[in-house]
């Protein structure tokens, strides 16, 4: 936790980008856009163990477990090759196109000299991205 709070990942994510970009390593003709669901354990759920009191069992308050269940997304965006230039995570429910801009606008990769890239030439994504907003974004 202390790392992301004070932005040390951010700092390792941009220099390995930095060194790949300098070697020429990030296919920038096309990136991939994806989401996909993190599934939490039943005891993320308040199931119980089998040392557990049945009354212990937490309840999740209302309206936090949408669609009936826990967990998580992850949105990534990457170059052809699996180079992941952009992520983010957001609660399972959430639909991978309301996340689609503040993900590509997160992409940026400093090149070490000059300004920072952040667009691909092309862009692929499954039909969770297929909206007239992404297009047009495109």
């Amino acid at each position: 936790m202390r790392w992301t709070r004070d932005g040390t990942w951010d700092l390792i994510l941009v220099a390995l980008l930095r060194e790949l970009e300098q070697r020429g390593q990030i296919d920038w003709e096309l990136f991939c856009a994806c989401g996909t669901s993190i599934r939490a354990l039943k005891a993320a759920a308040g199931a119980r163990g089998k040392n557990q009191d049945p009354g212990r069992a937490r309840r999740p308050r209302p309206g936090t477990q949408p669609g009936g269940g826990f967990g998580s997304k992850l949105h990534v965006v990457c170059d052809s090759q699996g180079t992941i230039t952009a992520f983010c995570l957001t609660a399972g429910n959430v639909n991978e196109c309301t996340e689609f801009v503040p993900l590509m606008e997160s992409v940026s990769v400093p090149s070490g000299h000059g300004r920072s890239r952040k667009r691909p030439k092309r862009l692929a994504g499954d039909k969770g991205y297929s909206t007239q907003a992404i297009r047009a974004w495109c």
